[in-house]
Parts: C-alpha cells; structure tokens; sequence
C-alpha cells in the first residue's frame, strides 16, 4: 500500500483506486477506532459530505478504518497552490461547518459521542490551575449553554478535502455535541496558532503562515454572516478552548499562546 497523507493520530494508506486506509498510531486506544467508525457511519448516513466508511480492520498490529476513497487534494495543499482562492476558500471552510453544526443529535443519538462540554469540566478538575482559577474556569463554563448541535471538534483547512465535486469532511476522531460556539472558537485558534504535522513541506508552512490571519478573519466573517452569531460571544469560548488545547499533544509554541489567553481572563 502507497501513503498518501499523516497526521497525528494516524496514517492513510490507498489499498485500491476506491478504498483508502487510515491505520491509526499505536497509542490510540481501541475505543477512539470504534468511536470514530461509528461516528463516520452516522455521519455518512446523515448526509453530511463525508467519506462512507466500510469498516474496522487491523494491520501490522493496528487498528485502522477503511474508508471511500475521495479522490482530491486537502484545502490547505489547495490554498497552497492557488493562494488568489483564499476569500474564496475561507467561505466554503465556515459554510462546511455550518452545515455540519445545524445537525442536533436527538437523546437517542446522544450515546454515540461525547459532550464537549462535560469533557471540558473534566479537564478543568484535572488542570494544573489553582482551586481558585480552577473555580473561576468552571463559572465560565456553567455561563455556556446546554446544546446538542453535531461538532467536528478538529475542523480546520487540512481535513476538508477539494475535488470536482466539492468538498468531503474528513477525520472525525474528535467529533462531540455541544453549542457551535465552542466549535467555531476552536477553528477560529487553530488558524490563528496551529502548527501543521511535522514533515509538511516547507512551502506548505510558508504558504500557511502568510494567508493564515487572511484566511481566518474570512472564515469568522463569513460564519458569523451565516449563523447570527456576535463576535464578543467567542472571548468565553476561545478561554475554554485554551484549557482544553493545553491538555493536548501540541507544540510548546502553541502553548504559551493558549496559556497566554487564560491567563488574561484570570487577572481581568
């Protein structure tokens, strides 16, 4: 099998000229294969543009998901070949994640992934923070509303795939419910601080450092226009996210940008 993409958490191999592999790392547990199999099956029948998945299967001692084969290129190799498109690109980017938080899990549908929210009460419990800021983070949090709307969770320019017929929503590992608020902020950080996977080219992180601030006042201009949303009702969401990302395997360089935003909320 010839690989064709990686990210972090797995490997895409193309077994054939319809079917693709994504063999996840070793130290992702068995239950995010499962979960995220069965979240791109409810996708996928939900008629979101995604890849259909076929199924579970193990290779060289890992656990991996066959998926349709999309044949196309990731928005973020498109922006780098054709950097006029990014106004252009930033649309489809927050019309894509519209569409995806318009959908609202009904009670029986609950079950099939996390609460956002819960997840990020977890976290703050377990953070590294004072009992007193620990305190202050969760009156932030219990401040959010309660929703039920399907979030990508990891929704940024690298897992939107370009092709003829449009775009497909890829990697849904992190999928979750809760208020698109909290979705939205985390795309809205990742353009602003993401690092790409180690091993990108070095054009492709040029291109992306230069159109990033660009590219990401678009996309939010263009999902507020969309959704009704106010930007002031982010600054919660982007200090939450921040608690969030740190527990995360990310970069110390992306670090000190999130501790940087908490730490402003907690001295204001």
């Amino acid at each position: 099998m010839k690989e064709i993409a990686r990210g972090r958490t797995a490997k895409v191999y193309l077994i054939d000229d319809d079917r693709i592999l994504k063999l996840f790392e070793q130290w992702v547990p068995e239950s995010d294969a499962q979960r995220e199999y069965d979240i791109s099956s409810y996708i996928y029948s939900n008629g979101i543009r995604a890849p259909q998945p076929f199924g579970i299967v193990k290779k060289d001692n890992l656990l991996g998901i066959e998926f349709e084969y999309v044949k196309g290129v990731s928005m973020l190799e498109f922006m780098s070949k054709k950097p006029f498109d990014i106004l252009k690109l930033a649309k489809n980017l927050a019309e894509a994640q519209f569409e995806i938080n318009k959908l609202v899990l009904s009670s029986e549908e609950l079950g099939l992934m996390p609460s956002y929210k819960k997840k990020l009460e977890n976290h703050i419990k377990r953070s590294h923070f004072s009992e007193k800021e620990k305190k202050k983070l969760t009156l932030l949090l219990e401040k959010t509303e309660d929703k039920y709307n399907l979030c990508h969770g990891d929704f940024h320019p690298d897992n939107v795939l370009i092709n003829d017929e449009g775009y497909y929503v890829i990697d849904w590992l992190n999928c979750n419910y809760c208020d698109p608020l909290f979705d939205v902020s985390r795309t809205k950080l990742l353009l602003s601080f993401g690092t790409l996977p180690e091993g990108t080219r070095i054009l492709k992180n040029l291109v992306f450092s230069i159109v990033r601030k660009i590219f990401m006042r678009q996309y939010l201009s263009h999902y507020i226009k969309l959704s009704g949303i106010k930007k002031s009702q982010l600054k919660k969401y982007d200090v939450l996210n921040s608690v969030f990302r740190l527990s995360e395997n990310v970069p110390e360089k992306e670090k000190v940008k999130f501790k940087d935003i908490i730490k402003t909320y907690l001295e204001g």
